[in-house]
C-alpha cells in the first residue's frame, strides 16, 4: 500500500475513533441500549471493520466483500453523524445561551432519535439508488460533416474491487450493449484500488463482451494509478479488446478523432492539448474535469470527464461545485460541449444520496 493511501486510511481510522466517541455520546442520550459505557467499543470496532479489507488481501473474497460493504455503510453513517454533531453543538450552545438547560435536557434525546431515523432512511435509500443506474441522453449538434448520426456510450468510475465485482460488471455490460452504441468510452477509474482482487475474481472479463463497431476505448483515472499497477491494468484489459489511450490520438471512421489523456494527478497541468485536422470531429477524454477551457482553445469539439461522482453523498456537491467548473452535467465552452458524468460506480460508501449513477448516451448529429 502506497504511503499516501496508508496515511489516508489511517486518518479515516483515527477520525472514526475520536469523532465516533462524540457520536456515541450524542446517540446514548436518546437510546438506553447505549447507556453502558462499554458500548463505546463500537467506536473502535466499526472503523477497524472499514479498514481491514483495505489493508489486507489475504481474506477470502466473500469475507472481504462483506467487510468492505459493512465498513462502507459505517463510513456513510459516520459522515452524516458528523453533520449531526455540528447541529447538536449549535443547538446545545443556543439553548445554553438562552438559559434553557432544562428544555435542552428534554430535546437532546429527541434530536438523537430523529437524527438516527433520518440517517438510516438516507443510507437505505442511497444504497438502493447506488445500485439503480440511469441513462442520461445528450444530443451533440455539430457543424462538422458526419456521414451519419453516431451514438456513443460513455461510462466512467466503475471502481471494480472490494465492493463492486462480478455481477456488477456483468450488469454494466448488459446495460451498455442494450443501447447499441457505435462507440464505447470508459472514462477512468476502472479499478478501485486492488488490481489483484479484480484479477483473482475475474470481474473484468465481462468487458470482453462489450459490442461497439467503432471499438471500446478507455483512459486511466486517479484510482487506476493508486496501486502502481496501471501498466498491468492496461495489459490485462487490452487482452479483452479494450484500447487504452494515454496521451494518444486515434482516427476513427465517420470522420471522428479520439484523444485520451492521463489523469490530471500524473502531471496533467503540463499536458499539451493539440487537436488534429480541423475538419474532423475531435473528442477529448479526460478523467478529471479540469482542462475544459484548454480543450476548447485547442479546437476540440467534445470533452468527456468523470471523477467527481457529483459529490456522491448530499450535500457534498456543494463542495464539488466549488472545486470544478463543471462538476456534473453539460456546458458549452466556445464551440466545445463539455460533459461531466457522475459515474457508474462509487468509492468507499455503497451509497449515493446525490444523483443516480449513470451511463451517458451521446448522439452526434451533423447539422450539415
Amino acid at each position: 500500500m502506497g504511503s499516501v493511501r496508508l496515511h489516508f486510511f489511517m486518518m479515516i481510522g483515527l477520525l472514526g475513533c475520536l469523532l465516533g466517541l462524540a457520536q456515541w455520546y450524542v446517540y446514548r442520550k436518546g437510546f438506553a441500549v447505549l447507556a453502558p459505557r462499554w458500548t463505546a467499543v463500537l467506536c473502535l470496532v466499526l472503523p477497524l471493520i472499514f479498514l481491514l479489507p483495505h489493508f489486507t488481501r489475504s481474506l477470502p473474497l466473500g469475507l472481504t466483500r462483506f467487510l468492505a460493504t459493512l465498513g462502507g455503510f459505517w463510513l456513510g453513517f459516520f459522515y452524516y453523524s458528523v453533520l449531526l454533531l455540528v447541529l447538536y453543538l449549535f443547538l446545545f450552545l443556543g439553548f445554553t445561551l438562552l438559559g434553557q438547560q432544562n428544555a435542552w435536557n428534554f430535546w437532546a434525546p429527541q434530536v438523537a432519535r430523529v437524527a438516527l431515523a433520518v440517517i438510516v432512511a438516507l443510507l437505505a435509500w442511497g444504497g438502493w439508488n447506488a445500485r439503480h443506474p440511469v441513462y442520461r441522453q445528450v444530443t451533440v449538434n455539430t457543424a462538422k460533416a458526419l456521414p451519419r448520426d453516431v451514438k456513443i456510450a460513455f461510462v466512467t468510475d466503475l471502481h471494480l474491487g472490494t465492493v463492486l465485482g462480478d455481477s456488477y460488471s456483468a450488469e454494466l455490460v448488459r446495460r451498455l450493449n442494450a443501447v447499441q452504441p457505435d462507440l464505447i468510452i470508459l472514462g477512468g477509474d476502472q479499478v478501485d484500488e486492488s488490481l489483484q482482487l479484480v484479477r483473482e475474481e475475474g470481474s473484468y472479463k465481462h468487458l470482453a463482451d462489450l459490442k461497439a463497431p467503432l471499438g471500446v476505448y478507455a483512459v486511466l483515472g486517479n484510482h487506476d494509478y493508486l496501486g502502481g499497477t496501471w501498466r498491468e491494468e492496461i495489459e490485462l484489459f487490452s487482452g479483452l479488446g479494450l484500447h487504452y489511450l494515454v496521451n494518444e490520438t486515434v482516427t476513427l471512421p465517420d470522420n471522428l478523432e479520439l484523444t485520451g489523456l492521463p489523469d490530471y494527478s500524473m502531471g496533467g497541468s503540463r499536458a499539451v492539448l493539440q487537436s488534429g485536422a480541423s475538419d474532423k470531429f475531435h473528442i477529448l477524454v479526460d478523467h478529471q474535469p479540469r482542462r475544459m477551457r484548454q480543450a476548447a482553445a485547442a479546437g476540440y469539439d467534445l470533452y468527456l470527464a468523470g471523477h467527481t461522482h457529483a459529490g456522491q453523498l448530499y450535500p457534498n456537491r456543494l463542495v464539488t461545485q466549488k472545486m470544478y467548473e463543471l462538476d456534473y452535467g453539460t456546458r458549452i465552452f466556445g464551440k466545445l460541449l463539455a460533459v461531466t458524468s457522475n459515474g457508474y460506480g462509487f468509492w468507499g460508501v455503497p451509497v449515493r444520496t446525490g444523483p443516480a449513477p449513470e451511463i451517458v448516451v451521446l448522439t452526434l448529429h451533423s447539422q450539415k
